[in-house]
């Protein structure tokens, strides 16, 4: 039988949930011997994760297309916008043409670009998957070009749950498929099997997991700690975490033209208010890691404060997996059901925070049991054989359209 070629569009590889998640797709159908993947990324500098992705992937190539980005962090310039739906995508289809590409599958929405123009030139089906929401920022013109591009000029839409799908819940291409998490992995089954001993000194751990970017909330998280202390609402010894960032100090100069630049500056704002409230003792700050498991093993509670008030990302899953509590913010209950597996809050309320993170803190039966709720939630959804099934009947469905191979 010949084989299906299905290449893999990426913005970047990095220690996020997105890369994570589309490790875990091809992992998931790794056992398919008729699909054949390629990885195209913009980034492939981290050495760790390009060895991982090259068990799963005959190549993985460097590409120099332009991004289009749509969120707070940032937004693509009309300047930029024009420039980037042009910049190197005749020689991005040369390349697919070249490695006999059937499936184009793009891990992100920020090539809307790409896919109308790979549509309009080849016979290459397209999967665009959703992994995150497409708000409308500035005159919302993005907005709408990301949603028609991928509306229109995709074969299949793959979001990751109703909140990223809400633009395509009337196209019959869009499929609401949650990411993946390996039960079966032998880290995962040692750290479920291994329960996290408690401290002698009976301290609660309360981790958020993120960059140290204003959107990811840690100041929000942060503060609530300072609440919690300063009003005394628990009486039992607690310790914050943030796994995740830069945490080298800036000087105030370059913090200075940061502002004036309209930078994001959460990184020296964070370190800042933790001296000024003579934080030191109740929290501790962990760089980057590809091991966000054990980071979460050794949690008692895990918060998302997240100020776009999405709370569906990978750290949830994988709290859930490992019967942790979610504190997280938002109103859908696709995975945190509030007060049943976990709580619900509005975002950047440091207060309604703190109140919920102490509610947990002292009652150790209440976390046991939004844990355990959580994990059978997920059991469920998540499961990575099923999620490969879904994969491999998508792509098989592509090819075999009106019974006609591409």
């Amino acid at each position: 039988m010949e084989k299906i070629k299905v290449a893999y569009l990426t913005h970047t590889l990095s220690f996020g949930g997105a890369t994570i998640s589309l490790l875990l797709l091809q992992k998931s159908i790794n056992h398919e011997l008729a699909i054949e993947k390629y990885l195209y990324t913009a980034n492939n500098k981290d050495k760790n994760l390009c060895e991982l992705m090259l068990k799963y992937n005959k190549s993985i190539q460097k590409v120099d297309l332009k991004r289009i980005d749509n969120h707070q962090l940032y937004t693509t310039s009309f300047t930029k916008f024009l420039f980037s739906k042009k910049y190197w995508l005749k020689e991005f289809h040369a390349l697919l043409i070249k490695d006999k590409i059937d499936i184009l599958h793009i891990n992100t929405t920020v090539y809307p670009h790409v896919v109308k123009y790979i549509k309009e030139n080849s016979k290459i089906r397209i999967v665009t998957h959703v992994r995150e929401m497409i708000p409308k920022y500035g005159l919302g013109f993005l907005q709408n070009y990301l949603i028609k591009n991928i509306k229109n000029y995709s074969d299949s839409i793959i979001a990751i749950s109703d909140n990223e799908g809400e633009h395509f819940i009337n196209s019959n291409k869009l499929q609401i498929i949650p990411n993946p998490f390996d039960f079966d992995s032998s880290e995962y089954i040692e750290k479920l099997n291994n329960k996290k001993v408690n401290d002698p000194n009976g301290t609660v751990k309360i981790g958020m997991l993120g960059n140290l970017s204003k959107i990811k909330g840690p100041m929000v998280f942060i503060k609530s700690l300072n609440y919690i202390i300063k009003t005394k609402k628990v009486n039992a010894p607690i310790k914050f975490y943030i796994l995740g960032g830069n945490y080298k100090k800036q000087s105030l100069l370059k913090v200075l033209i940061k502002k004036i630049l309209n930078r994001d500056t959460t990184a020296y704002d964070v370190l800042s208010y933790i001296e000024k409230n003579d934080l030191y003792n109740y929290i501790e700050l962990k760089p980057y890691s590809i091991d966000a498991i054990t980071f979460i093993s050794e949690m008692d509670i895990i918060a998302r404060p997240a100020l776009t008030g999405d709370p569906w990302g990978r750290d949830i899953i994988e709290a859930f997996s490992l019967m942790k509590p979610i504190i997280a913010t938002g109103t859908s209950e696709f995975y945190v059901e509030n007060n049943h597996n976990g709580f619900l809050v509005k975002p950047n309320d440091h207060i309604e925070l703190g109140d919920k993170i102490s509610d947990l803190v002292l009652n150790k039966e209440k976390r046991e049991e939004f844990g355990k709720r959580g994990y059978q939630k997920v059991r469920n959804m998540c499961d990575l054989e099923k999620y490969g099934k879904n994969i491999t009947k998508t792509y098989h469905n592509l090819i075999s359209v009106n019974n006609e191979t591409i």
